[in-house]
């Protein structure tokens, strides 16, 4: 064969694709495929049961046979090892036994009552019961197919599934690219002597390959015509070090592509992703959420009796108020009694309480003489009933009896209050959390999150990995807390966003670029895309659930460059399924976000999140914290294009912002905008304006230089338009021997979009692909 054009494939690969991932996708949720002995138990059925059953009905169609998911996982990870699997079936059947991956309608139904009829003694499907006994189980030996490792086989294919589980991989217009990429790499083997190297794909080559061997019939065909022989498919090498195995081959594969196509390897969208964290992050329980959700309940005040005091006065009165969390007073019920008898029953006074208003405030004051007039306040006392409206014991209700010294102010004699009464059945309210701000500090740690780690900090001893630090906590009026480590890192242009339950690691949010996430021209119109040229960005979160949502702006997002003009930001929610739900969402800093389940309010620094949503919860935290850090990078300045109105440049944003000013506002490399610290009054600068007719593509030459500056030592900097660049950011240069410790530390940074590179300290520089490749036949 003289052209990769030429090779020809006997199944639909667009379709196959698209089912493959379908397929994966359900794997992934089903957590009972990640235990060795379910897993051990499924291929038992798949050696005992199921392949005997598919060699028995070689009459009917692969497509029209469907197995229950434990055996279909089995078998998949058992056809990605070709040799392995055309062994073990000619050896036990004399033949290979054909898949497809895609399914027709009515396959699982039919595919049942025919394992029925043969097996009517071994269940089709895995009831709750089996997999509870299994799970719980002693393991014992099994799950190899003679020397091969089935339950390993498919532990392996986890961090794969992981790597190919973004919505691009399901588009037509990607698949139909990597098809053609497919098609290059079967050809490369037939260069040189590549056919007994090891060689190692992208994940758009290697996705389509995996799916091309679930059609075991056709992909012997094709590789045997093409190579002579049986194309082997190894994922058992992992290690992506420099000077490994997997590391050199991707090179070797990497230069042999260019010198043969003339065109990069690497494409947009199809680099490693990263290790899969899921089992790494803590998943919040049921119990975990229910003690954040606040409590609203009735109290009702059957009686409420006042020791006597010894005040020369006839009449008392008792003030019965609420306090809420802004320590405010509002007066309910007013009772009134004469001083020998201060006793009120058959009250039936009906108090709505919840977390916000906990606290009731009793107060006795008596009538002044008609000379002083007013009241004279004599005592008080405060009881909360937060824990009786979050106490389990009283979730039906129940009735409470309470006795307190009270607060004397104008007599010496001490008094009592006793209040009696019941509380009606809490109903659930919402989850209140409310942000209280970090202090940011040099801290020496590691911004890869594959490096997970528990330690807030260590010596400062590679300047690389030194960054600034916070860690926010979000309190629920019960007193649990959400904890965010916010890590900027300056030198490596990073940023990581890390989100604790408790002291539990939770959730993870973090920028990718177009290693992740491929470009608008390869994908179809509305598919998830960055354009990192155009001033793209994106913040990828996850949770234990897996990854949960993307968000992406683009600079100049908004409309006027005014600190009130909201900010656009498009929401991709991951979720369950493999149809990304996109949404656009307008964020302002002066007005409240309500998205989904979730009420934001930026500059109070408060995060409500509705009862019937509570298990968004860490979503809605890891969401309020990443966009709050993008509303920093997207900060305007003032247009430069404006004329000049004789005042200084002003900072146009909210410097009292709860949410912002954690995600770091105030920190000076975060924002182009911010030429001077916060509180820092700005001296007036000698401008040039310099026209050079060398920059065709824009706007002027500027240098600025302030007179006082530099008498101090301060910094000096150079700003060149960013119009006068492709790229479309601001390039600063900065010099600062105060700024920094050590002295003299030069930084060169492009733009708030540009400090942050794709993928940067992600695990996705591109330098390895997908599995570990093939080394011949």
């Amino acid at each position: 064969m003289t052209h990769y054009k030429n090779i020809k494939f006997g199944v639909d690969l667009v379709k196959a694709s698209q089912a493959e991932y379908d397929f994966l996708v359900k794997v992934r949720h089903l957590e009972y495929l990640r235990n060795d002995a379910v897993l051990q138990y499924a291929v038992r059925r798949y050696e005992k049961v199921w392949l005997p059953l598919v060699a028995f009905e070689d009459k009917i169609s692969p497509q029209n046979l469907e197995p229950p998911i434990d055996i279909a996982w089995v078998w998949h990870c058992h056809m990605l090892s070709p040799h392995e699997y055309t062994k073990y079936c000619r050896t036990y059947f004399r033949k290979v036994l054909d898949h497809s991956i895609i399914k027709a309608d009515g396959a699982y139904t039919f595919t049942k009552g025919i394992w029925s009829r043969n097996f009517p003694d071994e269940p089709f499907e895995l009831d709750q019961n089996v997999l509870n006994e299994l799970i719980s189980c002693t393991l014992s030996q099994g799950g190899k197919t003679k020397s091969f490792d089935l339950v390993a086989a498919t532990h392996r294919q986890q961090d794969f599934v992981y790597n190919i589980l973004l919505p691009h991989y399901r588009d037509p217009e990607f698949l139909k690219s990597a098809i053609t990429r497919y098609k290059k790499y079967l050809y490369l083997y037939t260069q040189k002597n590549n056919l007994s190297n090891f060689l190692v794909p992208c994940y758009d080559i290697d996705f389509v390959w995996h799916t091309h061997q679930l059609h075991p019939i056709d992909y012997q065909h094709v590789t045997e015509s093409l190579l002579g022989c049986l194309l082997t498919h190894d994922d058992t090498d992992c290690d992506r070090n420099p000077g490994s195995k997997l590391f050199d081959a991707y090179k070797r594969t990497e230069r042999n592509w260019r010198e043969l196509y003339n065109e990069s390897f690497d494409i947009s969208g199809a680099v490693f992703r990263g290790l899969n964290l899921e089992d790494k992050l803590y998943r919040l329980t049921v119990s975990d959420m229910d003690g954040c959700i606040s409590r609203i309940g009735a109290v009702v005040i059957n009686f409420i009796a006042v020791t006597p005091v010894s005040v020369n006065k006839e009449t008392v009165k008792i003030k019965i108020f609420k306090i809420n969390e802004a320590k405010e007073l509002r007066l309910v019920q007013k009772l009134k009694s004469k001083m020998e008898n201060m006793t009120w029953n058959n009250q039936n006074l009906t108090i709505r309480q919840d977390s916000t208003e906990s606290t009731l405030l009793i107060e006795l004051s008596a009538k002044r003489t008609f000379i002083n007039g007013g009241s004279l306040l004599i005592g008080r006392c405060q009881q909360k009933f937060g824990f009786y409206l979050q106490n389990p014991m009283y979730q039906k209700g129940g009735v409470f009896s309470i006795e307190k010294d009270m607060q004397m102010f104008s007599t010496l004699t001490a008094a009592k209050c006793k209040v009696s009464g019941s509380i009606l059945s809490p109903s659930l309210g919402n989850i209140e959390l409310v942000l209280e701000q970090g202090e940011y500090e040099e801290i020496n740690m590691s911004t890869n999150v594959n490096q997970l780690s528990d330690q807030a900090s260590g010596p400062i001893s590679d300047a690389m990995d030194i960054c600034q630090v916070a860690l926010h906590r979000l309190r629920s009026k019960n007193g649990k807390s959400f904890i965010c480590r916010v890590i900027h890192n300056v030198q490596k242009m990073t940023s990581v966003l890390q989100f604790f339950f408790e002291d539990k690691l939770a959730a993870i949010a973090h920028f990718i670029g177009n290693d992740q996430l491929p470009k608008k021209s390869q994908i179809s119109k509305g598919s998830l895309s960055l354009s990192s040229s155009a001033g793209e960005k994106a913040i990828l979160i996850k949770t234990g659930e897996g990854d949960s949502t993307i968000l992406v702006v683009k600079r100049g997002s908004r409309v006027f460059c005014s600190k009130e003009d909201p900010l656009k930001i498009k929401v991709y929610q991951l979720g369950s399924t493999h149809l990304q739900q996109k949404e656009t969402i307008y964020v302002s800093q002066y007005s409240s976000l309500e998205y989904e389940g979730l009420t934001l309010e930026l500059k109070k620094g408060i995060l409500t999140c509705n009862k019937m949503k509570m298990g968004r919860i860490l979503d809605y935290v890891a969401f309020s914290f990443s966009i709050s850090l993008l509303h920093v990078l997207c900060m305007p300045c003032a247009n430069p294009k404006m004329k000049s109105t004789g005042r200084n440049l002003e900072i146009l944003c909210d410097e009292k912002t709860s949410f912002l000013v954690a995600a770091g506002l105030h920190l000076p490399f975060l924002t182009n905008n911010k030429y001077y610290g916060y509180g820092v009054e700005k001296p007036q600068r000698q401008k040039t304006y310099q026209r050079d007719s060398a920059f065709t593509g824009g706007g002027p030459k500027r240098t600025y230089q302030s007179d006082s500056a530099f008498t101090g030592g301060g910094p000096k900097r150079t700003y060149q338009s960013d119009s006068a660049f492709t790229g479309g950011g601001l390039k600063m240069t900065c010099q600062s021997d105060s700024a920094f410790t050590g002295g003299g530390l030069k930084m060169t940074y492009q733009s708030d979009f540009a400090f942050f590179s794709a993928g940067g300290g992600f695990g996705g520089s591109g330098c390895c692909g997908g599995c570990g490749g093939c080394g011949g036949c």
